[in-house]
Parts: structure tokens; C-alpha cells; sequence
């Protein structure tokens, strides 16, 4: 059995070259962050490899701000990605 680990990622760029709902970053749920980088890639960014500008692990979402994000979270216990929600 394996542990997920919760990733912040934050993008290079401009936000409206930016996938809808990132300007502040995106949230995933993964194995590694190898396996995180690969969701995004695939799932945000249609294959295309994203320019990231900052990673942080094992992020703690009870730290996120209650007015707009986490409100908007999807489920961070499972694999994927959760903000934007999917």
C-alpha cells in the first residue's frame, strides 16, 4: 500500500494562457510528485508539458484561504487533481 501525497503546483505565465481556474495554482493528489506533474500535464494542459514555477509538498489545505479556496476544493483524499475541482 502506498500513501498519497497532496501537492500546491503554481504555474508560469500569464493567466489567460493559464487553464481556467489556475491563476492561483492548481491542487493534486498524487503518489510522488512525479505522478502529480503527469496528471497535470494530461489533465490540464492536454499532454503538453506545464511551465511551473513553484512546487509545494504535502501542502496543508487547512491553511487555505475560507473565502475562495476551499470552498472550491474537490475530494484531496483521492487521486487527481482538485483545484480546479474535477
Amino acid at each position: 500500500m502506498f500513501s498519497l501525497r497532496r501537492c500546491w503546483i503554481r504555474f508560469e505565465g500569464d493567466d489567460q494562457d493559464l487553464p481556467d481556474g489556475t491563476a492561483l495554482g492548481c491542487g493534486v493528489t498524487a503518489i510522488d510528485l512525479k505522478d502529480a506533474i503527469e496528471l497535470i500535464n494530461r489533465l490540464l494542459f492536454d499532454g503538453m508539458a506545464a511551465s511551473i514555477s513553484e512546487i509545494v509538498e504535502d501542502v496543508d489545505v487547512s491553511t487555505f484561504d475560507e473565502g475562495h479556496l476551499l470552498p472550491n476544493l474537490g475530494d484531496v483524499k483521492r487521486r487527481g487533481i482538485w483545484l480546479p475541482a474535477r
